[in-house]
């Protein structure tokens, strides 16, 4: 606290007149009393600066929003939109690779959470049918996207995602399912990262059904949304299921999950991206 004394003593030789010197007298009473209190209480200050400044926005926009349990319809219902040349050509890259390791077109899904999300998602199964791949571009707002979220299960339900992008990260509350990420454009790389987490870590995946590959996922994705419901982190909008917003306790969890795993990831994101247009 010694730099508030010093600043205060400054303040008031630094004044000109009776009116800057009653100013400064006042200011440096106001460091006396700040320079008295105990570091805890100082502490608690810095640390609800830090909550207001870093978690508050945060928190405020997660609960608001409002969300799609199925996000992926067959028909975009917003008007029309064109992908930019870039994503028409980081899908088409993708495609390639995905068919060089053996994957399987399905289907065009696109964004239906509101006008503001202008992406496509094409699924692709592998030839074992362990893992299914959604290749997303386009914009959210005025944000280009674009990611691959390589998607496996086992027998219990649990999921594992790898995920190329950070920003596309949807961070589980239900503990189901766990994603790794990897910075890249590269189909194979991705790929390869996918399959050698779940060899690490012992899952035991089983293969998506044939011709209802897409309806198992939003068969899970359902059933963490109601486990949501059930712990109170999200309430349903109106009275079906489409559509539900995180209540605050879920708000301030998911914020609080989602920044400590961007600030854990941020030195490895930064790596990576750094390498990416190198190493792709």
């Amino acid at each position: 606290m010694t730099y508030l004394w010093l600043w205060g003593i400054l303040v008031v030789k630094s004044g000109v007149g009776k009116g800057e010197a009653r100013k400064g007298s006042w200011n440096l009473q106001l460091c006396l009393e700040i320079s008295q209190m105990n570091e805890s209480m100082a502490m608690g200050i810095v640390v609800l600066f830090i909550i207001i400044v870093c978690f508050l926005p945060t928190i405020i926009v997660i609960k608001i929003e409002r969300r799609r349990t199925w996000p992926f319809v067959q028909q975009y219902e917003f008007g029309v939109f064109q992908l930019s040349s870039f994503h028409e050509k980081y899908i088409t890259r993708c495609i390639n690779g995905a068919e060089d390791e053996g994957f399987t077109f399905l289907e065009r899904r696109y964004d239906g959470k509101g006008k503001r999300y202008k992406v496509v998602y094409d699924f692709m199964i592998s030839s074992d049918r362990n893992t299914l791949v959604a290749i997303g571009a386009g914009t959210l707002a005025t944000i280009p996207v674009s990611s691959m979220w390589f998607i496996s299960k086992d027998v219990n339900g649990n999921g594992f995602t790898t995920v190329t992008n950070q920003i596309a990260v949807e961070y589980d509350l239900t503990g189901r399912h766990k994603d790794s990420l990897i910075v890249t454009s590269n189909f194979r790389k991705a790929f390869r990262h996918h399959l050698k987490c779940i060899e690490k870590k012992l899952y035991t995946v089983e293969p998506y059904i044939e011709n209802g590959e897409i309806d198992v996922v939003r068969r899970l994705r359902t059933l963490d949304i109601d486990q949501l419901n059930t712990d109170g982190l999200i309430k349903y909008v109106g009275e079906n299921t489409d559509y539900w917003k995180y209540t605050v306790k879920g708000a301030v969890k998911l914020a609080i999950c989602q920044i400590i795993q961007g600030v854990i990831r941020a030195p490895m994101s930064l790596l990576n991206g750094l390498l990416k247009t190198k190493n792709d």
